[in-house]
């Protein structure tokens, strides 16, 4: 089992707040919010370190398969957030910039 610190009502809120913070401001972009509340990803970083870890793991014990499990995802976790997070900010600033002389409501 994963070790997340958290029990299993604080996990099943925390992920509801994940999903609704998701609809709201990213898939569904729901423009009558005027502000959308998001909380320190910290525990959300976490999470997924500490399952990539555990994927990882499970991987290893497969080696024995007469069919051996390509692994194509990332080697280190930290590595491809903080590539994740630059690629976000330059993302973020181009928009940021492409829009100065934008005003919100025409």
């Amino acid at each position: 089992m994963l070790d997340t610190g958290l029990n299993g009502r604080s996990i099943k809120n925390y992920v509801k707040l994940m999903i609704s913070i998701r609809n709201q401001a990213f898939s569904h972009t729901d423009i009558s919010a005027a502000d959308v509340f998001v909380p320190n990803l910290d525990k959300a970083q976490e999470f997924l370190k500490k399952l990539h870890e555990q994927l990882r793991l499970e991987l290893q014990t497969l080696n024995n398969l007469t069919t051996p499990v390509m692994y194509k995802g990332p080697g280190c976790i930290d590595m491809w957030l903080s590539n994740l997070e630059e690629e976000a900010r330059q993302v973020i600033s181009s928009a940021m910039e492409a829009s100065a002389d934008v005003s919100e409501h025409q």
